[in-house]
């Protein structure tokens, strides 16, 4: 019985260390989150933006990533050497 014990315990908390060592996930979804906030999306539904889309077609539409802050930048390519603009 205290093998099987020691076994949750164990299983337990390796569990908890897996869910709470990656801090930099965490991090991504917060600076995600603060520029949704301050850059809400103009369109309400998926829908919406797939019509206009069709209206004023793909280069209307699509947001290259030169365009965004550096630390968005930095979260969809971290391989890429990211130079802040002046």
């Amino acid at each position: 019985m205290s093998r099987l014990a020691t076994f949750l315990l164990i299983t337990i908390l390796c569990g908890f260390v897996n869910l709470h060592g990656d801090d930099n996930f965490c991090h991504k979804c917060e600076v995600l989150r603060e520029y949704h906030s301050k850059n809400p999306s103009k369109y309400e539904f998926y829908d919406d933006y797939l019509k206009d889309l069709e209206e004023k077609g793909a280069d209307a539409v699509n947001l290259s990533i030169e365009d965004l802050p550096p630390e968005i930048q930095y979260i969809m390519d971290p391989e890429k050497k990211v130079v802040e603009k002046k």
